[in-house]
């Protein structure tokens, strides 16, 4: 039976973000008798998240990921509520978050875990309101962050450090640093009750060099402090390059691709399996840019709608459950912004306030958001089961 999806247009006016908002409408209702048996679960105990006949799987039945950002080092504690009900709104089940390392140790050893680096008390406020999580642990996050999440006091160590490599002194750091935030996430962990299913390490590590040592030695740690059990994963683009840099399937860990509009998804998401065990690749993005960034003293950077439709089709023409709008965000801080089929987001900065101005001006008006609006009312695709 076709399922008629429909689904909201959000109009709302931004500070820093400028950004489209794609969204899955749910997934039809699956019984028990479409799967012989709840793939890589006991079956005593169906409590669990995996990764089989390239899904994932939660809790014995097959899961669709429908996820965005929301960092809550970028947003006040008083607002962590309001920001994930937005996204609830949205049909979000997923929220994935960085960690910053240069906001928890901004002095070496001296540690901070409160108010806004409260990180422990989102992760329960997301349980609370039904979400699960993926954490980006880094030690390097990019995230249009200041040194990508590193602290600044790494650059005043002598001799200089080698960042982002099997440097020994740098790697000491980076265990002292995951000794002591990784066992605050152990009681959050989905085995344990909690919401956090995934966990990556490093980001987008294939574009920036070709350290596998390093990338294992990572993924070592990380399982010595989360267990043997947990979904690690890395996330490059979706290039041969950049993935042959940046994964690691020898050592189990799950490659996730990003990409822009105007890339072919499909051939990007048979590209990932090559970095993936064998039915251990459901398709993701965990970054999908339909526009791009405006650096301080540039001419504003546009989206035309109609193209980032005509590439959504491409994906619909898959039987891929997708609706999708614009959504303007009336806050202080970046929130969410882009995601499509198992897709997650990934910030887009705005630094300029010219923009925010006009689309305060012309939001009940903008063309280009009645353009998503009218496609995404047509939508009517077949069950992807």
């Amino acid at each position: 039976m076709a399922c008629k999806m429909i689904g909201s247009l959000f109009l709302l006016a931004a500070y820093t973000i400028v950004v489209s908002i794609l969204t899955l409408a749910p997934l039809p209702t699956l019984s028990a008798s479409h799967f012989s048996h709840p793939h890589g679960f006991p079956k005593e105990n169906f409590r669990g998240f995996k990764i089989s006949d390239d899904m994932f799987w939660k809790d014995g039945q097959p899961f669709q990921i429908i996820g965005g950002d929301l960092h809550y080092f970028r947003v006040l504690p008083e607002y962590w509520a309001d920001r994930l009900l937005r996204a609830k709104a949205l049909g979000l089940n997923t929220i994935q978050t960085y960690i910053p390392w240069n906001l928890h140790e901004p002095s070496p050893q001296k540690w901070n875990f409160e108010g806004i680096a409260n990180i422990e008390s989102f992760l329960k406020l997301t349980q609370e309101l039904g979400f699960l999580v993926m954490l980006r642990a880094g030690p390097y996050i990019c995230a249009e962050w200041d040194l990508g999440g590193f602290p600044a006091w790494l650059l005043a160590i002598e001799p200089a450090l080698k960042l982002r490599s099997s440097d020994p002194v740098y790697l000491h750091l980076v265990r002292r640093w995951w000794g002591v935030v990784l066992p605050k996430i152990i009681p959050f962990l989905y085995e344990n009750g909690g919401p956090v299913i995934m966990v990556q390490v490093e980001n987008e590590f294939g574009s920036f060099g070709d350290d596998k040592t390093y990338l294992r030695h990572l993924a070592t740690l990380a399982r010595g402090h989360l267990g043997k059990d947990i979904i690690l994963y890395t996330t490059d683009g979706g290039t041969k390059d950049t993935l042959e840099k940046g994964s690691i399937p020898e050592e189990s860990v799950y490659a996730a691709v990003d990409f822009s509009t105007g890339e072919n998804p499909w051939p990007i998401f048979e590209l990932q399996k090559r970095y993936n065990a064998p039915g251990k690749s459901p398709p993701l993005s965990s970054e999908f840019y339909t526009g791009w960034l405006t650096h301080w003293g540039e001419a504003n950077a546009k989206t035309n709608a109609t193209y980032t439709a005509d590439y959504l089709q491409l994906i619909l023409s898959r039987n891929v459950h997708v609706i999708y709008g614009i959504s303007r965000w009336l806050m202080e801080e970046p929130t969410l912004a882009f995601l499509m089929v198992q897709i997650l987001v990934k910030m887009i900065l705005i630094t300029s306030l010219t923009l925010l101005l006009m689309i305060m001006m012309l939001q009940s008006k903008n063309p280009e958001m009645l353009i998503i609006q009218n496609f995404k009312l047509k939508i009517d695709l077949e069950p992807l089961w």
